[in-house]
């Protein structure tokens, strides 16, 4: 084997194995965002209620008009709700929380 071939085997290896890491966390992601924790597994919650709603940073910051940095330098100054970790590598907010944040900063 010579060394062109070598390389190419060992990055095609990290890639894989980076995509497969990326895809479990994506797909923890996607069950937490549908299916809700419960200690008791035989209750059923409804999906479409408000409060089971997740929001991720881009489409908060999209609602917000404001860029993704501004919403983290928000969320660092304490300027929003406290954000939730969905995985390793996910976070995001209540629509519940942003919605009542949203009407609070509307009053006052």
């Amino acid at each position: 084997m010579n060394l062109e071939s070598y390389l190419t085997k060992i990055i095609k290896q990290s890639v894989e194995a980076a995509i497969r890491e990326e895809l479990e966390d994506f797909k923890e992601e996607i069950s937490n965002a549908i299916t809700p924790k419960s200690k008791n597994r035989h209750e059923t919650k409804d999906s479409s209620q408000p409060e089971s709603k997740i929001i991720r940073p881009k489409e908060l910051a999209n609602m917000l008009s404001i860029s993704i940095s501004t919403l983290y330098k928000m969320q660092d100054e304490g300027q929003l709700p406290p954000k939730i970790k969905i995985s390793n590598n996910a976070v995001g907010w209540l629509r519940t929380d942003i919605e009542e944040w949203l009407s609070q900063r509307k009053m006052g």
